[in-house]
């Protein structure tokens, strides 16, 4: 069970995992987030795709959001923090519909564009983790390097990472 906790707890964690460098708050991509975090601009469009990035959504998302990974990745359009536009996918994905219901969608994108031969080009391939939860003030959605799933686990404050993931095909459009 995910426990319910203001969202600067959120962001505490991420600021920790890297005490070295400066978490900096600022204008999001995305029309629904009221307060955005990542260590890097998220004005500039990345060439290292993606961009680990913490967002708060004060309103409701609605059920679907929450239970459905193809709803989940098409919401999640925050632009170079994502690094990519028009892919289809594979989400490897689980969700708790408790109290504080989250999803966790560990997604990889082939820009429809993209080369075979050109897995450098910024992107053109992208594995990004997209995950939303229940926090106090609404809900925190993050956008985040699948290598990354340790922090990801503390900044939405889960004991261990989830099991029990399916899969589900995916589309993300910019």
């Amino acid at each position: 069970m995910l426990p319910l906790r203001p969202f600067a707890r959120c962001v505490e964690a991420l600021a920790r995992s890297s005490p070295d460098r400066k978490l900096i708050k600022q204008p999001s991509p995305h029309y629904a987030s009221e307060e955005a975090y990542a260590f890097e601009d998220l004005a500039e469009w990345s060439d290292n795709p993606p961009v680990t990035s913490l967002y708060l959504h004060g309103d409701d998302p609605g059920e679907d959001l929450l239970k459905d990974p193809r709803e989940l990745v098409d919401y999640c359009n925050f632009g170079g923090a994502v690094g990519t536009w028009n892919a289809n996918g594979t989400a490897q994905w689980v969700a708790s519909d408790g109290p504080n219901p989250w999803i966790i969608a560990d997604v990889s994108l082939v820009q429809e564009q993209a080369e075979e031969d050109d897995y450098d080009a910024p992107g053109g391939y992208v594995d990004v983790i997209f995950a939303m939860w229940k926090v106090e003030e609404g809900y925190a959605v993050a956008v985040w390097d699948s290598g990354e799933k340790v922090l990801l686990t503390e900044v939405m404050g889960l004991d261990a990472w989830p099991k029990g993931f399916q899969e589900a095909k995916v589309w993300y459009g910019e």
